[in-house]
């Protein structure tokens, strides 16, 4: 069994309720700057995109759009969080993490990008909902992309 010193924390955006990017306690960590992890490649006909593990979903999203389709990712509101969370789409098509398909990479204890195939299904399993920063380092992942409903429902208000 190993034993490590310290603890690994990734850097995204710096959102996170409990404070999961930039705290351990009464432990020593590392941080991992993801921020330069910011392609995304999207895949009209399939409705399909890659996306890197450091861009933020206001990033996605503009990925997205330029893809000229009518398509979208049901995730979080916040342009500067990364890509998870509720969004305006996800009563009709669940969260960012039900959208996750095929495949992810996900950098490995030993430093090696590890495919689907190489870390097995349970790890896939769990990173798709098994709680935010649990799962090591993600480098990159396969996101199902949905048409955008034709009618939206908007409500403003002045108080």
């Amino acid at each position: 069994m190993t034993s490590w010193l310290f603890a690994i924390r990734r850097l995204i955006g710096g959102h996170s309720f409990e404070g999961l990017t930039y705290s351990a306690e009464d432990q020593a960590f590392a941080m991992i700057d993801l921020m330069n992890f910011n392609n995304v490649s999207v895949d009209a006909n399939s409705k399909t995109a890659w996306d890197e593990g450091g861009e933020t979903i206001g990033e996605i999203y503009h990925a997205i759009g330029r893809s000229g389709n009518c398509l979208g990712f049901p995730a979080g509101l916040c342009p500067a969080v990364g890509g998870g969370g509720y969004g305006l789409m996800s009563r009709k098509y669940g969260l960012a993490s039900d959208n996750v398909v095929d495949d992810a990479l996900l950098v490995g204890a030993k430093g090696r990008l590890l495919d689907r195939k190489t870390r097995g299904e349970d790890v896939f399993w769990a990173i798709r909902g098994g709680g935010a920063g649990s799962w090591g380092a993600i480098y990159s992942w396969k996101i199902q992309l949905v048409d955008v409903p034709v009618i939206v429902t908007a409500c403003s208000s002045n108080l």
